[in-house]
């Protein structure tokens, strides 16, 4: 039987088609690290401070998207609005969990977890063989 190498964006469909339902959360830290990428040096500390804020609590996100279409930052508010679901998944878990998931820490070491047994091997015969090896 041939044995077919599997990309990291095949990989990744084939475990989350196995985690129907589950949610993507964007790490808080990641996404302004981002965001940053997007704009100038003059607007960072004004759009950290308010962007940081809307992060932790989703009723300052429109005070946001004011503050940097004052500014004229459109690639900003592009990402945001296309990540918004994304950031905001973690308010839909109870109370307790969601300090600590607003930054999944947990996340991003399960996933480089994933990265280094899936490197390790590099050829699957199907997708059931790379889910065993996960699980």
């Amino acid at each position: 039987m041939p044995r077919r190498i599997w990309t990291s964006e095949v990989k990744f469909n084939i475990i989350m088609e196995s985690f129907l339902q589950s949610l993507w959360q964007y790490c808080h830290f990641h996404f302004m690290k981002n965001l940053k990428n997007t704009m100038n040096n003059e607007h960072l500390k004004d759009v950290s401070k308010i962007v940081s804020e809307a992060l932790m609590d989703e009723s300052l996100f429109r005070m946001a998207m004011d503050r940097m279409e004052e500014m004229k930052l459109n690639k900003s508010i592009d990402m945001f609005y296309k990540w918004y679901d994304s950031l905001y998944s973690y308010i839909s878990l109870p109370k307790e969990h969601q300090r600590k998931l607003h930054t999944n820490n947990v996340t991003e070491r399960f996933n480089r977890e994933l990265k280094r047994r899936t490197r390790k091997i590099g050829a699957f015969p199907n997708g059931d063989s790379l889910i065993r090896l996960v699980d």
